[in-house]
């Protein structure tokens, strides 16, 4: 969403899975992740990053059908390459934290395709419905995924991306 609002004329349309405009819950926005949560994710991560990396690993897994391959597959790619750096991560969760595209979503006129699980614990579908809502957009609902629907039901995932649908 940043990179349609920052180039719009590169950009010639979205496919969003699994997200959100606000990480976080505010007043005016109920679906997402409550403030005293994510701190206690970032508190975590200073005193065990890897021990919280594989708590955020479970959460993006939990629920889906084929939540426990996909999770082996997650450990896998995340760690394959070596380990992450705790300040990246920090940073990360301060860019969740404090970024709210919703006032822009307006701004952003393009095909949109947006992907939710039923399961997802980290942007729910609610956040999802909304997001396509604010953008006249095409959701896909997975009902048996958590928050990584493109390892849970890889094949529904492409068949997804490859549909074209007029929106």
């Amino acid at each position: 969403m940043a990179a349609a609002l920052q180039a719009p004329a590169d950009v010639a349309g979205l496919l969003l899975v699994s997200t959100t405009p606000r990480f976080v819950t505010a007043p005016d926005w109920p679906h997402a992740m409550a403030p005293e949560t994510l701190a206690k994710f970032a508190a975590e991560l200073e005193s065990d990053w890897r021990g919280t990396v594989e708590d955020f690993l479970v959460l993006q897994t939990l629920g889906a059908a084929t939540g426990r391959s996909a999770l082996r597959t997650l450990r896998h790619e995340v760690f394959e390459r070596g380990t992450p750096d705790p300040a990246g991560l920090a940073a990360g969760l301060r860019i969740l934290e404090n970024v709210d595209l919703r006032p822009r979503l307006s701004e952003i006129d393009m095909t949109v395709k947006v992907m939710s699980g039923g399961r997802d614990r980290l942007t729910p579908p609610a956040a999802g419905r909304a997001l396509t809502d604010a953008l006249h957009g095409q959701f896909e609902l997975v009902p048996r995924s958590a928050h990584a629907p493109f390892l849970s039901d890889p094949d529904r995932f492409r068949q997804w991306i490859l549909t074209k649908n007029p929106v």
